[in-house]
């Protein structure tokens, strides 16, 4: 959250300086929208990376492990149909 927070900041203070000094219009306007483009491409590629960083986190935290049912913490439900078993779901138990 941190990073993602300050990287926004930076990224959107230089696009302010670029658009408010017309560095993009006149003599050398190629070159400073291909800087743009990089700056642009490069916010996009961090932007994923802390959001799939983030998502791998989440994933760590709620997924149960043999240990959380050995320790009593998940029960198992197991739907039946039919005196079929047709699903089961690991559930959390409420403290």
């Amino acid at each position: 959250m941190f990073l993602k927070k300050y990287t926004i900041i930076i990224l959107k203070e230089i696009l302010t300086l670029l658009i408010r000094s017309n560095i993009t219009k006149g003599k050398g306007g190629k070159e400073m929208k291909d800087i743009l483009l990089v700056c642009i491409v490069a916010s996009i590629v961090i932007g994923l990376g802390v959001l799939l960083g983030y998502l791998a986190w989440l994933n760590s935290i709620k997924t149960s492990t043999a240990l959380d049912v050995y320790r009593g913490k998940t029960t198992l439900e197991i739907t039946y149909r039919d005196s079929v078993a047709i699903d089961s779901t690991v559930v959390y138990k409420v403290k």
